[in-house]
Formats: C-alpha cells, structure tokens, sequence
C-alpha cells in the first residue's frame, strides 16, 4: 500500500492510496518447473481529497494472472 497525504493541511488530508497484491506460487520436482502468479492493483482517491477539491470519483482496478512451465525437451 502507497498512501499520499497532503501535510500542509491542517488534518493532513489522504489524496491518494495504491494498493498492489500478489500472490506467486511456483513448483519444482525434478525437471519440471512451473510459476502461478496472480496480483490485483488499485488506485483510489482519498475522501478527503474528494470532498476539498470536487473531483469526481474514479477507482482504477487491474487484475492479472499468468502462469508457465518449464520441461525439458
């Protein structure tokens, strides 16, 4: 999680919080090798930030998978 405040306000208003989540798996038995991995990213503006400035509300989502494997030819 990456959060931005905005410290010069008197309560140090959230502008913005990124949030990234992974979760790899990888196996190996002998010559075979293989990797999962699947990951979801966010972006979302702060309430505070919303409520001071009148910008509209967009939360941007990212999901992903991808796999391989390894065998010898």
């Amino acid at each position: 999680m990456f959060s931005q405040f905005n410290m010069d306000s008197k309560s140090s208003d959230l502008l913005d919080v990124d949030y990234i989540v992974g979760f790899p798996i990888t196996y190996r038995r002998g010559p075979l090798s293989a990797r999962l991995q699947l990951y979801h990213q966010s972006s979302h503006l702060g309430d505070e930030f919303i409520l001071h400035s009148q910008a509209q509300r967009v939360d941007l989502t990212y999901e992903a998978s991808d796999g391989i494997d390894i065998a010898p030819s």
